[in-house]
């Protein structure tokens, strides 16, 4: 159950601005006493309206379109209508009336609370001792100090400032101001004051994930409560890798991008794992059909390499945050991903990725339909969409055979009952209620899911999945035996693997290739001024990202998250990105992209210190010991022949070296997995294909 907090909620004053795309797009704006505007666009799934504001952050998916080929062709126009120009001061309810993932409740430590920043804005979580996680604005009401700077008192169901030591309840009530301490009935009104509150969000906990809806407003708060929850794996996918989470100095933007576009995983990763560029053949792919706004789209494609046969792997994005593959195998068997994407700031984004394999196989292979159905899962020959459609026949503007019409997407979503963020439809009930088999508030029907966010990368059965990026380089394994099927001894090898630590099984190779050529195209083309419009998009392999781009049009990404503000330069990591360039060293920091975030590895730091510096004393005092026994088979051959003669002296100069070698290898180990990926980078000359 999602945990509702209500503090923060004030009566609203409410303007409806006029505007949008076809179908209209009415802004309402909700005025809060001692709060900043909040933004309630209210759209059914085929509104084409989108916000407008002033000119925006790099980058302008707006301008975002295929400059030629066939592949500009894949994906439907997408016309949009201006609303009016505005300073928004919030992000827009696309990304705050949604579950976001904040952290894996595993890397959380429930002593003390935890600064998080999601969508700009900066967050503390902490958990209370009987009602479970809590997420709060970490900002302190008083003199606007962060709270995550804090602790936990009245065992553990309060959360005190450490500047002056006020306390806020789990629902971000003050409870207490030490200061009026002596005048009970002053100390009562400044508590019972709105001002004093902190705003607090609902959270759902969600198989190890906190989840928060970062919408405290009322209208957000009843949205809340009939929201589905997220979608992850499906039912009866065996998990083979727990969450992995990364943050990254990269653009949401060119995450979803990557995420699209799994054909470079030969070349970029050629060499690394199972990936050969030579094994590679030409990635075909589906048209993709219009993007919806609030159910995203599906694409599918062919194999990466040529002993992959006819494989079709299936993407489904769910806006804003969510992105599942799935890759069926030959034996009927399938392997999943699932990864979440979120924005930090600009130019900075978290990844949180799961893995999993099903003995059975997948939905989406249950639902892939033959050559000549309609594309990607649409209404046809006798399927209905919105309302009445048989036999190909198109019904209330929806076109049968893919088409997408009057808001009805192809991309197997269904219109019959689809809700839009609120927007009642044939029936549908707003607000996220599900009616007729379509989830509210962006879930899709028919096999679509929604209310999520972005993926990372392509795969395939073998080799290496792309997807493995976020995960590492344990979903190789996690692949092949997907290919065996999740049960018997396969099973039980990765649920023992899944017990140690994952920092013990995951390389950021991968990672780091995919990492340093996104930031060196961000950087170029921030420099540059250019933007998705410059790219040259001409096979089917790049449909992906031509429908990711359409979806960032649609969605009127950045205005509609970062709005007319300038914008933020810096923030807890990657100091001073965008507005600086990175160095090597940063943006392969393991530190900023994850260690700092997760307790787990932060104990892992302290335990590999501990023994390399035990390693180090020991082959110190090895090598003391051979220098001492030496000296004395050179001055006291006797003394030397009572314990073991010249032997004892090699064998001790052999100890010190093993413990010597080990301690070096343990330091290189702590720097590659803790620290930065800089050293292993130089010393494997970088790029795996360059040179070769």
């Amino acid at each position: 159950m999602a945990t509702l907090r209500p503090c923060a909620v004030h009566r609203s004053r409410y303007r409806t601005l006029p505007g949008g795309g076809r179908n209209g797009l009415p802004l309402r704006i909700s005025l809060s006493p001692g709060q900043p505007p909040s933004f309630a666009l209210r759209a059914t799934a085929g509104t084409n309206g989108a916000l407008a504001t002033s000119p925006p952050p790099f980058p302008d998916a707006r301008r975002a379109e295929p400059n030629g080929g066939d592949v500009s062709r894949s994906v439907a126009s997408v016309t949009t209508t201006p609303a009016p120009t505005l300073e928004q001061t919030q992000p827009s309810p696309l990304w705050l009336r949604t579950w976001a993932p904040v952290l894996p409740t595993a890397q959380l430590d429930p002593s003390v609370p935890t600064p998080v920043v999601l969508l700009g804005q900066p967050l503390v979580v902490w958990r209370h001792s009987v009602r479970g996680w809590v997420v709060m604005r970490d900002v302190c009401p008083h003199r606007l100090a962060p709270l995550s700077e804090g602790r936990l008192e009245a065992g553990g169901t309060r959360l005190a400032c450490s500047y002056h030591g006020w306390e806020f309840s789990e629902e971000g009530r003050c409870t207490k101001v030490p200061q009026l301490a002596s005048n009970p009935r002053a100390s009562a009104t400044a508590c019972a004051s709105k001002r004093s509150c902190v705003t607090s969000f609902p959270t759902l906990e969600l198989d190890g994930m906190l989840f928060a809806w970062l919408d405290a407003s009322e209208e957000g708060l009843q949205a809340a409560q009939t929201a589905p929850k997220p979608e992850l794996l499906e039912a009866g996918v065996t998990l083979i890798v727990d969450w992995v989470v990364n943050e990254m100095p990269v653009d949401y933007q060119f995450w979803m991008e990557q995420g699209q576009d799994p054909s470079h995983a030969n070349y970029l990763h050629h060499g690394v794992a199972f990936f050969r560029l030579e094994n590679s053949v030409p990635m075909l792919g589906k048209p993709v059909g219009a993007p919806d706004l609030l159910q995203g789209y599906r694409w599918e494609h062919g194999a990466y390499e040529k002993k992959q046969g006819d494989m079709r792997a299936v993407r489904d994005f769910r806006p804003p945050f969510n992105s599942s593959v799935v890759y069926p195998l030959p034996d009927g068997t399938a392997t999943h991903f699932s990864m979440w994407v979120v924005p930090v700031r600009p130019g900075v984004c978290r990844t949180h990725s799961l893995i999993g394999t099903s003995k059975e196989p997948s939905k989406q292979q249950k639902q892939q339909q033959p050559a000549g159905a309609a594309a990607n899962g649409a209404a046809a020959n006798g399927a209905a969409a919105n309302g009445t459609a048989a036999n190909g026949t198109a019904a209330n503007g929806t076109a049968a055979n893919g088409t997408a019409a009057n808001g009805a997407a192809a991309n197997g979503t269904a219109a019959n009952g689809t809700a839009a963020n609120g927007a009642a439809a044939n029936g549908t009930a707003a607000n996220g209620t599900a009616a007729n088999g379509a989830a509210a508030n962006g879930a899709a029907a028919n096999g679509a899911a929604a209310n999520g966010a972005a993926a990372n990368g392509g795969a395939a059965a073998a080799p290496l999945p792309a997807e493995s990026k976020s995960a590492g380089g344990a979903s190789q394994a996690a692949t092949e035996a997907g290919g065996k099927g999740s049960g018997g001894p396969i099973a039980w090898l990765f649920g023992l693997l899944r017990r140690l630590p994952h920092w013990m099984l995951i390389s950021q190779l991968v990672v780091d290739q995919d990492l340093m050529m996104m930031a060196r195209q961000e950087t170029h083309m921030r420099r540059t001024g250019q933007s998705g419009r410059d790219y040259n998009l001409n096979s089917m392999s790049d449909a992906g990202v031509a429908a990711t781009h359409a979806w960032l049009r649609l969605a009127d990404y950045p205005n509609s998250l970062w709005g007319g503000k300038p914008v933020v330069q810096s923030g807890p990591t990657y100091s001073g990105w965008p507005a600086q360039e990175l160095s090597l060293e940063q943006i392969l920091s393991r530190q900023e992209r994850h260690v700092r975030h997760c307790t787990v590895c932060q104990r892992g730091l302290r335990q590999v210190t501990a023994l390399c510096t035990a390693l180090t004393v020991a082959a110190g005092l090895a090598a003391a010991a051979a220098v001492v026994l030496a000296v004395m088979a050179a001055v006291i051959p006797d003394a030397v022949n009572s314990v073991g003669g010249w032997r004892a002296v090699v064998g001790a100069v052999v100890v010190a070296a093993a413990l010597a070698l080990a301690a070096v290898k343990g330091w290189w180990y702590r720097e590659e997995k803790f620290i930065s990926g800089a050293a292993q980078w130089r010393r494997r000359g970088g790029f795996t294909l360059k040179g070769k």
